[in-house]
């Protein structure tokens, strides 16, 4: 469990490399499969690249999760994070 702020900041930074390792875990898995033509070649890969996303997603669901902690320091922290993200999510434009 996420206990302090600090706890908070450091799940955060493991969420980033998690999500850069699930990035080149897709990149090299693609990489394999364009040079070997092959599911099979690939399948290591795939299977890390999709238990990695997994533990990523569950690991973003604890922290919206803690969106609503009774420790003031925590919840600001968590609404940082996801201004943060806000602000990278791409704009959906209306049609």
């Amino acid at each position: 469990m996420l206990g302090t702020a600090f706890d908070v900041k450091v799940h955060w930074s493991a969420m980033i490399a998690l999500g850069e390792a699930v990035l080149a875990l897709k990149n090299c898995r693609d990489q394999v499969l364009i040079a070997h033509g092959s599911t099979m070649a690939a399948a290591s890969l795939v299977l890390l690249h999709e238990t990695a996303n997994a533990l990523l997603k569950e690991m973003g669901t604890e922290l919206r999760g803690l969106a609503h902690s009774p420790d003031p320091e925590i919840r600001a922290v968590v609404m940082e994070i996801m201004q943060w993200f806000e602000s990278k999510a791409p704009v959906k434009e209306e049609a």
